[in-house]
């Protein structure tokens, strides 16, 4: 595994994705909650859409028809294209998958240590 700073957490704004580059390679992070980070690959598992201008907000949740509630500590990525909502905590789709599917949003590991942002990444076979 090979260790990469992304730069520091402050220089990445709350609840907004941006696009960082792991040695040659893009991807996006996601920084929330009590400064914590998601980095994961930039495409949507549902239809492959670019997740850079996704947004990120809040479950919703719904009891009745025309009322919305907001999740508390839910945060969710919503894909640009088709509205597809994965969570954050954990990648899953928030809408069912076909059978045989599993609609899940690719993390890389990633920490903050000591302010700085930092991923872990497979090395690459090179030869």
């Amino acid at each position: 595994m090979a260790r990469h700073e992304l730069g520091a957490l402050s220089a990445f704004p709350r609840d907004a994705v941006s696009a960082v580059d792991i040695d040659g390679t893009r991807a996006l992070l996601v920084r929330y909650g009590d400064d914590e980070v998601r980095v994961f690959a930039p495409r949507c598992p549902h239809q492959g859409a670019d997740l850079a201008c996704a947004q990120v907000t809040a479950r919703t949740q719904s009891e009745r028809a025309h009322e919305l509630a907001v999740a508390p500590g839910a945060p969710v990525v919503r894909c640009p294209w088709h509205g597809f909502e994965f969570a954050l905590t954990t990648g899953e789709a928030l809408v069912s998958a076909p059978e045989g599917w599993r609609w899940r949003l690719r993390f890389y590991a990633a920490s903050v240590e000591d302010g700085q942002v930092v991923v872990m990444r497979p090395e690459r076979q090179r030869g």
